[in-house]
Parts: C-alpha cells; sequence; structure tokens
C-alpha cells in the first residue's frame, strides 16, 4: 500500500486526509487529484467528516475514521451490496480516463459524469460481444437515477428485450466501457475489440470510434483515444 497525505488542511484547524492506493499507478501523481480537493475545499470552510461521502466523478467515495487521527478515503468495490475498501485506486484511474476520453474529441466542456448506481439499459448480447455499441441518449426527460446509456452489440439482429442495471454491473463485467461513460448525452460510441499486435494468443485490445450527429469524431493527435485507435 502507499500513502498520500494532505498537508494543508492542520492550518484550518481541521484534520489531514490519508489516502491509500493499493499499487504505484501509471498514472503520475493521480492521488493529487483528491490531495487538491480535500485541501481546497477546506480552505474554503467545508467540514469534512468521517462517514461522509464525497463524490469524485461518477465514484461515490466514504470518508472513514484512521487509528492515526487523519481521515481516510474508502472506493465501493464492484459489488450489488456496498462494500467498502480503504483504497481509491478505481476510482481515481476512472476519473482520469474519463476526463482523457472527453478531450481526446473535445468534449471535455461537455463532461457528464453520471454515477455507479445510475441506470444502464443493457441488452444480453452486449455482455459478451466483441463489437458493442453505446448510444447515450438526450437528457430531455430523462428520469432520476437514468443514465441515459444504451448498450448492445453491433451486429445487424434483433437485440431481444433489454433491462435496466446499474452501472456499476457493468464496469464489474465490462470495464473496458467505463471510461466512455462520462462522454455527453447524444454521444455513439462503436467499442470493438481486436488482436493486440505482438501479444499472447488470444489478447485484445480495445478501439473505440466515437460519433456524433452520426459524423465520426477525430480524436486530437498525441490524445488518449489517438494512441487507442493507432
Amino acid at each position: 500500500m502507499q500513502q498520500h497525505r494532505t498537508t494543508r488542511c492542520a492550518s484550518h484547524v481541521h484534520r489531514e486526509f490519508t489516502i491509500q492506493t493499493a499499487e504505484a499507478s501509471p498514472i503520475p501523481d493521480v492521488a493529487q487529484i483528491l490531495i487538491d480537493y480535500f485541501e481546497d475545499g477546506v480552505a474554503h470552510g467545508t467540514k469534512f467528516l468521517p462517514g461522509q461521502t464525497v463524490r469524485l466523478g461518477w465514484s461515490v467515495l466514504r470518508l472513514c475514521e484512521r487509528s492515526d487521527g487523519t481521515i481516510g478515503v474508502e472506493e465501493r468495490e464492484l459489488t450489488p451490496r456496498p462494500t467498502w475498501t480503504e483504497s481509491v485506486d478505481r476510482a481515481l484511474a476512472d476519473a482520469w480516463y474519463q476526463k482523457e476520453v472527453c478531450a481526446s474529441v473535445g468534449l471535455l466542456e461537455e463532461l457528464t459524469f453520471p454515477l455507479q448506481e445510475d441506470d444502464v439499459m443493457v441488452a444480453d448480447c452486449a455482455m459478451t460481444a466483441d463489437a458493442i455499441l453505446m448510444t447515450r441518449f438526450p437528457d430531455d426527460d430523462l428520469p432520476d437515477g437514468v443514465s441515459g446509456w444504451s448498450l448492445c452489440c453491433a451486429e445487424n439482429h434483433d437485440h431481444g428485450e433489454r433491462s435496466f442495471v446499474p452501472l456499476i454491473a457493468i464496469a464489474a463485467n465490462r470495464p473496458g466501457l467505463v471510461q466512455f461513460l462520462a462522454l455527453p448525452h447524444d454521444i455513439v460510441v462503436l467499442i470493438d475489440h481486436v488482436k493486440a499486435k505482438d501479444a499472447p494468443a488470444g489478447t485484445k485490445r480495445i478501439l473505440p470510434t466515437v460519433f456524433r450527429g452520426g459524423d465520426e469524431l477525430t480524436p486530437v493527435a498525441g490524445s488518449y483515444l489517438a494512441a487507442l485507435q493507432g
């Protein structure tokens, strides 16, 4: 475990925070996202207490009491019933990748995080298909708790009945789709899984294409999505 600690909260008569990650992240200084969030919040008068929940992107985090006197941060496991672990690796990575996906196609200003508990409409074929179509419907008149996302396979056939499930269930079964969930409404994403070059047999990489209004959105050169498509 690696620990990262705030340093500016005590000067505002507030307990410091300990942010715990399970492993070294491939994203440089990613824990700084939460350090800045808590330090800025405290500096502006926010009072954080163990037992409270806070939101990071689409993730809900829970504050906890630590034996060292600081406030810890827990993330929810990808289980039907809420189970919490004092680690924020997945929440930090999800927020970073969701932001990078939107920035890659010039939609950072329209970043629209759903919540893990929001519903998504899913066809059974989407759970096993290599090619998946993700559609986020307009937010006009969407009920509370509905993300607007719909998932089906990309094959031309009757997709059958669809069911509503929480997005956290999709994260558990198709984790590669999570990075696209903060794209705004009126977006369609075609996700294909293709054989990865120079990789062990059976290894596939994700190949996404983003559309809006029927037009393909070309990723910015050098961006995260451009690298995925390369």
